[in-house]
């Protein structure tokens, strides 16, 4: 008993110590001064205009978006106002930094809702590989450090599929009041994400199929679609209460659909389906090669023997091939898709902890380099890209370019002190790892190719010239000539 409890204080001081790191991380690299003239701006003026205006002026400022700014996003996102204006009034300064500050506290309750998340739906060591693996994500280092709205929705949506994933399992329960407090926390959260981007529309079949695979049965309720409907009705009465009505939505709606063939979105946001998990794959190589495996392993297509009942991992890995689906059919960019990202690093995290083999005394400290050296090169990868390139919007095109992949005039990159620690750190365990096998010769061997690898990786994305000098794709988008909405 006195283990088991020793146990459970450690996974959680992990934990602790994980989110703490990732804490860490997102407010070293919350440093960006060159914001975007595109979403960032605008949605830096609408926040400004309601914080010096008040909620009021709602009406006023949809009615002037829909002359200035048709084509960016439209004001009926009051979640996204509502964060905004409450960073704005902490600061005392209404500027993108003031925006990019709440990506960066989302950022932050990313990396706990994965850990979670984990330990909801598989065990301690699972939820510690997750969220290991989600500090060093560089899609979701980059979105913590921006002023768009992406890493907000993601936590947003990742609260919602915790508290679903309780709702689900709460009946029959002998704790009611602790039901309806994670339904009603499951009503919030999904409120503000439509609150925040409407493209939580299109995971709502993957949010029903999250609901009823966790049950055992697996059932689906009217209580349930009931659930995923009304926080669309919610968000909107939100609005129509502070917008005075709802005569503008209709042209609001309008004016969202059309900014879909806006020139920036025909030339940097279209492509085939499968294009977002290019470009995941791109920025993290380690994770993305095993999702396929992953995948095929919580369907079932992969035997394994006394891996017991696949329920929760089933339903993690349903609920991702729904949202990657729904995702094929809208624009074409990773960080309208953000949340793929964590949910990918749940179930590879399930799948190394669970499916692949495990023994010797030596496992923990190969895990450990593993994910060290990953973390070395998804922060190289986030480096190169994001921070020695100058990358504003994470579309293909500007990710190539900053990785080479597509030429252009170029500077030196170098690989940063953090990166060099992370590599030798891994090379250290997995020399750790080989002495407590005892000297083996194939613990050895690997133990130096994990050396070898962990020092190399980052390197490997340092080209004969450098990275490219300006690798953002922003040329087709303009500031409106009229510099604000007035009273």
């Amino acid at each position: 008993m006195m283990r088991q409890v020793t146990s459970v204080r450690a996974a959680s001081a992990g934990l602790l110590a994980l989110v703490a790191t990732g804490a860490v991380l997102r407010w070293g690299f919350h440093t960006v001064v060159r914001f975007g003239n595109g979403d960032e701006y605008h949605y830096r003026l609408q926040t400004a205009a309601i914080h010096a205006h008040g909620w009021s002026f709602l009406r006023e400022l949809a009615q002037w978006h829909l002359v200035a700014e048709p084509d960016f996003p439209a004001p009926y996102r009051w979640g996204t106002l509502l964060f905004g204006n409450v960073a704005c009034s902490i600061r005392h300064v209404c500027d993108e930094r003031s925006l990019a500050w709440v990506s960066t506290l989302s950022g932050v309750a990313v990396v706990a809702l994965v850990g979670l998340l984990a330990l909801r739906l598989f065990s301690r060591r699972v939820a510690l590989f997750a969220t290991a693996l989600a500090v060093t994500s560089p899609l979701h280092l980059e979105l913590g450090r921006r002023a768009y709205a992406d890493e907000l929705h993601t936590a947003l949506v990742l609260l919602s599929m915790l508290a679903l994933s309780h709702v689900a399992e709460a009946a029959p329960s002998p704790k009611p009041a602790r039901s309806r407090v994670w339904l009603g926390i499951a009503l919030l959260a999904m409120t503000l994400a439509w609150s925040v981007k409407e493209s939580i529309l299109f995971m709502l079949p993957a949010l029903g199929v999250w609901l009823w695979r966790l049950r055992s049965p697996a059932a689906f309720s009217w209580k349930d679609a009931l659930t995923l409907v009304a926080p669309a009705a919610l968000s909107l009465l939100v609005f129509a209460a502070v917008n005075r009505g709802l005569s503008n939505l209709p042209a609001l709606f309008e004016a969202t659909r059309q900014s879909l063939h806006h020139p920036y979105s025909i030339a940097f946001q279209a492509g085939p389906p499968h294009r977002p998990l290019v470009e995941l794959f791109t920025l993290s190589p380690g994770v993305f090669a095993l999702l396929p495996v992953a995948v095929a392993a919580a369907l079932g297509v992969l035997p394994s023997p006394g891996l017991g009942e696949r329920r929760q991992p089933k339903a993690l890995a349903v609920t991702l091939l729904l949202m990657a689906a729904a995702f094929a059919i809208l624009p074409k960019n990773i960080r309208f898709c953000a949340v793929l990202d964590p949910l990918a690093r749940l179930l590879v995290a399930w799948f190394a902890c669970e499916v692949l083999p495990h023994a010797g005394r030596s496992v923990s400290l190969w895990c450990a380099s593993a994910l060290l050296g990953n973390a070395a090169f998804e922060l190289a990868l986030f480096h190169r890209t994001f921070v020695a390139s100058s990358v504003t919007d994470p579309t293909a095109h500007a990710i190539f370019r900053a990785l080479q992949m597509i030429p252009a005039d170029t500077r030196r990159w170098h690989p940063t002190v953090l990166m060099n620690l992370c590599s030798l750190g891994s090379a250290g365990l997995a020399c750790s790892a080989a002495w407590a096998d005892k000297l083996r010769r194939k613990s050895v061997i690997a133990g130096l190719l994990v050396s070898l690898l962990a020092f190399v990786s980052p390197r490997l994305l340092r080209p004969a010239q450098g990275a490219p000098s300006a690798a953002t794709s922003n040329t087709m988008l303009a500031a409106p000539a009229n510099p604000g909405p007035t009273p």
